[in-house]
């Protein structure tokens, strides 16, 4: 499956001696042919603008149409496998998606996008989304991840918690709310049914 990637690398740094080290660091990843392009920020300008791409990537995939959305978690050291089965199992699953990632993968965050092609209908998009959901979702069970990162749970994967939390864990959780929150007027309805 093509596919490349972007890394933003932020480095604070006062001293030339260390800036001396990064830009070594950096030739050696262009030598090893670990990275084929790059730029180094030269001024707070060029800090601001490179973090903008990233901040507007949302903004800009909006742009593509409709965009099925997915906010989860993996353990860091598992990313890169996760990535590359995740892209082969949708890509066997659904060839007409293309998918755009993007996080935190400092935190194992990982945004996952799905555009719809533009001879797809509305209908039949969001059914097959509901596909590739369970098939994100199984594998992050497979990864020992979580379903919901910085977003959460809600009412929309309530009921794919299974998939990153255990019978136990989820019973837990309602005991907890029914302690904390015995009127159930917090959140009524997110994230488990009392």
């Amino acid at each position: 499956i093509p596919a490349f990637g972007y890394v933003i690398l932020e480095v604070e740094s006062h001293d030339s001696v260390n800036r001396s080290i990064i830009e070594e660091w950096l030739n050696k990843l262009f030598e090893n042919k670990l990275v084929s392009d790059g730029i180094l920020a030269q001024s707070v300008k060029d800090q601001r603008d490179i973090w903008a791409f990233r901040e507007n990537i949302t903004e800009s995939l909006s742009h593509e149409g409709l965009v099925h959305k997915n906010d989860i978690a993996v353990p860091i050291s598992k990313i890169d496998s996760f990535i590359k089965d995740l892209l082969s199992a949708l890509q066997e699953a659904h060839p007409h998606f293309v998918v755009y990632l993007f996080g935190h993968i400092g935190d194992g965050n990982l945004h996952i996008n799905v555009t719809k092609p533009n001879t797809m209908e509305k209908d039949e998009f969001i059914h097959k989304c509901q596909d590739a959901d369970e098939i994100i979702f199984k594998l992050i069970l497979k990864y020992k991840g979580s379903i919901a990162a910085e977003h959460g749970i809600g009412l929309v994967k309530k009921k794919y918690l299974h998939y990153s939390r255990s019978p136990g864990e989820i019973e837990l959780f309602k005991k907890i709310k029914k302690q904390l929150d015995p009127k159930n007027i917090l959140n009524p309805g997110k994230i488990v049914d009392m």
